[in-house]
This record gives structure tokens, C-alpha cells and sequence, in this order.
């Protein structure tokens, strides 16, 4: 069981390779405070050597952060899937990555929808609720207990599987929790993202 991603930090002409074993469904979370928690995020993971990637059948999500060329490229997060909310945060994700390239690939519903003229019908975007929507679900998230996360999860799991599965063994990785969490002004900062998006939607 696991949620897993490969984390990739670029800095001084080279690379260092980390492992998360839950992130894959949660890469917003290292994002949401711009390059400084990113970085931190990415440090409290277990380093990998260059040639331990995550198999991609198995791979969720998956980070990298150019330090040298100010980029970022990222895929995964549960949130992505959602379209209000995967707009909403790729137009406040920038403004907490400032001076760096941002774009989103393969989000061209649209252009489909034209291309179908008029046998599909798409809901109108509520881009203000996507905003809102995508706050919480990361609020909840990123501040849960240890207990709620995917670790608890995986324990609780566990203790009911033991009197089945005799030598039943967990993985470190499974229950190693990342508790690299956003600073104040980190959050903050990301809020405040959040309610500019919704002022100007609105």
C-alpha cells in the first residue's frame, strides 16, 4: 500500500533523488509554501541513489525542483483530478513560486469540447468554489494528526491484520511520517493567494 513519488531537487549543476512512500496523492502539500518548503519537504525524505526511482507502475506523483533554472514540474495530488480546483491552484500556485516558469500541460477541456461541436455539453468551471474547495481539502491535510494520515492508517491496519498474518512486517517507509509542514507565513502567504484568486473571481 503506499502513495509513492520521487522527489528531484537541481541545485549547483546536480541532482539528488528522494523517496516518499504516501506523497503521490499529496504533492500539493510540499508546493503550497513556495521553493523554501519544497526544499524542506523534499530534505526530510529519504535520499535515494540516482538509480532508485520509483517503478512508474507504481509511481503516483512526482516532483521536481530546479533550483538552477527557477522550475518546477510536478504530477500527482488527488486535487488535480478535480478540474475547478486543479484551475484554481494552478492560477495561485505562481504568485507563491514568484520569479519562477509556470505552466499547465494537458488541461485543454475546452478545446475538446470545440472540437465536438456541441455533442457535448461541460458544466460552467465555478472557479471561486475550486479556490475554496482546494484550501480546505489542503488545510485539511497538511494539519491533520499523525493518527488520521496515511501513517495512522497504516498502523491501525496493521494491529487488525496481526492476529491473522503472524510476522506481518511494515515497511519503515510506510509509516515514516513527513512532518514538514508549512511555517506561519508560509500558510499565510498561501491564503492569502487564496483569497486574491477568489476576490478577483468573484
Amino acid at each position: 500500500m503506499g502513495n509513492r513519488a520521487n522527489f528531484v531537487i537541481v541545485k549547483d549543476q546536480d541532482w539528488q533523488l528522494y523517496y516518499s512512500h504516501w506523497a503521490g496523492c499529496r504533492i500539493l502539500d510540499a508546493l503550497i509554501g513556495g521553493p523554501e518548503l519544497a526544499l524542506r519537504y523534499a530534505e526530510s525524505l529519504r535520499q535515494r541513489a540516482k538509480d532508485q526511482w520509483v517503478d512508474p507502475v507504481w509511481a503516483d506523483g512526482g516532483v521536481l525542483v530546479d533550483l538552477d533554472r527557477r522550475r518546477v514540474l510536478f504530477f500527482g495530488d488527488e486535487l488535480m483530478v478535480e478540474m475547478a480546483e486543479r484551475r484554481a491552484l494552478m492560477s495561485a500556485l505562481p504568485d507563491l513560486w514568484s520569479g519562477w516558469q509556470a505552466e499547465c500541460w494537458q488541461d485543454r477541456f475546452e478545446e475538446q469540447a470545440l472540437r465536438c461541436r456541441g455533442a457535448l455539453r461541460i458544466p460552467e468551471l465555478d472557479l471561486a468554489a475550486g479556490v475554496e474547495s482546494a484550501q480546505a481539502w489542503i488545510r485539511t491535510r497538511v494539519f491533520q494528526r499523525s493518527a488520521d494520515g496515511p501513517t495512522g492508517q497504516i498502523l491501525k491496519l496493521a494491529k487488525l491484520l496481526a492476529p491473522v498474518g503472524p510476522g506481518l512486517v511494515v515497511s519503515g517507509d510506510a509509516v515514516a511520517d513527513c512532518a514538514v509542514r508549512p511555517r506561519g507565513a508560509e500558510w499565510a502567504r498561501f491564503v492569502d493567494a487564496c483569497n486574491f484568486a477568489t476576490d478577483s473571481l468573484c
